[in-house]
């Protein structure tokens, strides 16, 4: 491999992906990494992000882009059901991969992920980005060296932006649990591994769930120009997931006590 490590994106919507808002940007101000390849599901498209980006390559199809000889590392940015196609694809080609959470539509499917990826050795990372938050890092490093004490009981509140009132069209899929897209997948998955670099992964020793307000109701997908009708749609909606658990700490005989609560985020918009 070259000292320049040449990425392809599979993913890339200009104005409101993860790759164009997030991905592409931060690989470009990094130093060793070049983008060198985008791939959506039509040519149009992604020959347009290709050009918007500066991006060499352009494919239509993922196959292309993961067998392309100047990729090295190909990050997966689509929706959650599509994963574990596009992320196995890339690993039987040789290819490292960067994975957003969640990895794979349940626990069965990112075991087999993670078992080809050890089987082909090559580099698999999931985007757990709070990991990489200066904030997050200034906190565990507070209490890995002792500025809090012994921790001895942790309280946190938090909310997910996508599974209040309205909706907008591109994440309807997450309206359906089966697709793997939920509250407790992605905004509670990525506020317990907050919780676990804060604190040390061998910190949360035992959690249990509990699912308030979970009920059939109907919400409405948002237009996109914001002038039509509003489309109602039924789902299986939590609008509050708590989590109680213990803390073992190496001077506690016992556990701390540990409890989470992650609740739905409403823009206020009821049609």
């Amino acid at each position: 491999m070259s000292p320049i490590i040449g990425v392809g994106v599979i993913g890339v919507a200009p104005g409101r992906s993860w790759a164009a808002v997030a991905h592409i940007p931060a690989l470009k101000a990094l130093p060793g990494f070049e983008v060198r390849a985008l791939s959506t599901t039509r040519m149009e498209s992604a020959r347009a992000a290709a050009e918007e980006f500066g991006v060499a390559l352009a494919f239509d199809n993922h196959i292309d882009l993961v067998n392309a000889p100047g990729v090295d590392l190909v990050a997966v940015t689509v929706k959650v059901p599509h994963h574990r196609e596009l992320v196995l694809a890339a690993i039987a080609a040789g290819k490292h991969v960067y994975c957003e959470w969640p990895l794979g539509n349940g626990l069965a499917e990112a075991q087999e992920m993670v078992a080809l990826a050890g089987a082909k050795g090559v580099h698999a990372v999931v985007g757990l980005q709070a990991r990489a938050a200066p904030v997050m890092g200034y906190v565990r490093d507070l209490v890995a060296e002792g500025f809090v004490g012994e921790v001895l009981s942790t309280t946190l509140v938090g909310s997910g932006m996508n599974w209040g009132a309205m909706i907008d069209p591109p994440n309807a899929y997450t309206a359906d649990r089966k697709n793997g897209a939920t509250l407790l997948t992605i905004p509670f998955g990525h506020t317990i591994d907050a919780v676990c670099q804060a604190l040390g992964q061998s910190g949360v020793v035992a959690l249990r769930a509990r699912q308030q307000h979970a009920l059939r109701l109907h919400f409405s997908l948002e237009p996109r120009d914001h002038t039509g009708g509003a489309r109602q749609v039924g789902r299986q909606i939590c609008f509050l997931l708590a989590q109680s658990g213990v803390l073992r700490a190496q001077s506690l005989r016992f556990g701390a006590g540990l409890t989470l609560f992650v609740s739905h985020y409403s823009t206020g918009r009821i049609s």
